[in-house]
């Protein structure tokens, strides 16, 4: 179905516009991992997170702008969410839900 696009991850990730519009199930289970955000996505670039191991899953931006979030850049843990959603044509994201510092 191409409304529920998702993809599995296993290891550090690089997002890009492939990206856009997915559920990435991080399958991590005892391994931290870096999820990377390169900024210049494409216009309104969005992808949600589900973390499915019980490793530390954080997001870290390798551009020039920032990754906005008001709790942190790590998902809270296990079967916990998180969304990033790109601003416009800018550099910045935004990164919500179920995070901590």
């Amino acid at each position: 179905d191409s409304n529920n696009l998702q993809k599995t991850i296993t290891s550090n990730y690089i997002l890009s516009n492939i990206d856009n519009n997915y559920t990435i199930l991080i399958n991590n289970e005892l391994t931290d991992l870096k999820i990377f955000y390169p900024g210049e996505l494409i216009n309104n670039f969005c992808v949600a997170f589900i973390q499915q191991g019980t490793g530390l899953v954080s997001f870290e931006h390798t551009g020039t702008g920032p990754i906005h979030s008001p709790n942190g850049l790590k998902i809270k843990g296990e079967n916990y969410n998180a969304y990033l959603e790109q601003i416009g044509t800018t550099d910045s994201a935004h990164l919500v839900g179920n995070l901590k510092p």
